[in-house]
């Protein structure tokens, strides 16, 4: 995401957030998807996740919340950053310090400005100046910090590890492949297209891979039906454990059976002694957490059957995903 306006006051209130890592609920993104702060020509919603314990997470574009449905959906991902700033001075890596990453070689983040210095587009950088005040006793020009799109954090066999994701609505948004890795960028070429060179360098600095996600690779169906299963992922189950597993092996029989999906959750109501809503919720919250697994590459409806998984969602875009 590349810079819209620079202030000082905006300058502030992305380091006031961002200085200091937090994780889990206590992350708080450098931009939100409020009137206030989103990009006029945007899509921005906020939505809230279990997995990130809650909190709100802000998207900016339909592209950014289907890509945020197919990360959150993967059951090795244990956190993601979105709106997180791109340091312009050098720091520890993301991870140094975190109980999931002991142990684990971790190299620094060099800095937006190093990077920039390091391609010969340093004149690029975008800078504002501060005038003196509580903050700086004399007037000074300081980098201004570019702002990422998500930052996936996985664990694997090898442990713990960092993913940054740079989303676009088309794959033609990108640099062609030649240009993505040159060591040089043509000083006048468009800011948007410098921001991807230098962010991927950034976190390459780091030991950090870049993917590029194409909102319109993610498949329709696919990307439909993690919003339905998503609008549903945080509601509150009020059973005992043992009593929704044992509701959810009951539905995982009836996959494949032909049965329509409605019916389906009536018997299982039926026999649970639960209500029929529930039932439903504890199916859709099953399908999310990958504990039953459906064909999500064609519609899932309640009027429908429940089709047998044909591919794992994660064989078709693994690739995303890998260190």
């Amino acid at each position: 995401m590349a810079n819209r306006v620079m202030t000082e006051a905006r300058l502030a209130r992305i380091y006031d957030r961002q200085w200091v890592d937090h994780w889990g609920r206590d992350y708080v993104p450098s931009v939100w998807a409020t009137p206030q702060e989103a990009p006029g020509w945007t899509w921005a919603s906020a939505m809230e996740a279990a997995k990130l314990g809650g909190r709100a997470f802000h998207t900016f574009g339909k592209a950014e919340e289907y890509a945020a449905y197919l990360a959150l959906h993967n059951n090795r991902l244990w956190d993601l950053h979105e709106g997180r700033m791109l340091f312009p001075r050098p720091r520890a890596h993301f991870l140094y310090g975190h109980p999931r990453a002991a142990g684990a070689d971790l190299r620094p983040i060099a800095g937006t400005v190093a990077v920039a210095d390091r391609m010969g587009i340093l004149a690029k950088h975008p800078t504002i100046l501060v005038p003196s005040g509580s903050r700086t006793p004399a007037p000074m020009v300081v980098p201004f910090p570019y702002i990422g799109d998500l930052l996936l954090y996985l664990e694997d066999e090898a442990g713990a590890y960092a993913l940054n994701w740079n989303v676009t609505d088309k794959g033609d948004d990108y640099f062609p492949r030649g240009v993505k890795h040159a060591r040089k960028v043509d000083a006048q070429g468009d800011d948007e297209r410098i921001s991807k060179v230098l962010e991927k360098a950034y976190y390459e600095d780091a030991g950090i891979r870049t993917q590029n996600v194409a909102g319109r690779s993610i498949d329709f169906d696919l990307r439909c039906n993690l919003r339905e299963l998503f609008l549903h992922q945080k509601e509150v189950v009020r059973l005992p454990r043992e009593q929704t597993i044992e509701i959810t092996s009951m539905f995982r029989a009836a996959i494949g059976s032909g049965v329509v999906a409605y019916e389906v959750a009536e018997e299982v109501a039926a026999k649970a002694k639960i209500g029929e809503e529930l039932a439903i919720l504890i199916l859709k919250q099953g399908i999310w957490n990958r504990e039953l697994r459906i064909d999500l590459f064609r519609p899932f409806l309640m009027d429908k059957p429940l089709h047998s998984e044909v591919c794992d969602v994660f064989d078709r875009y693994g690739t995303w995903f890998r260190r």
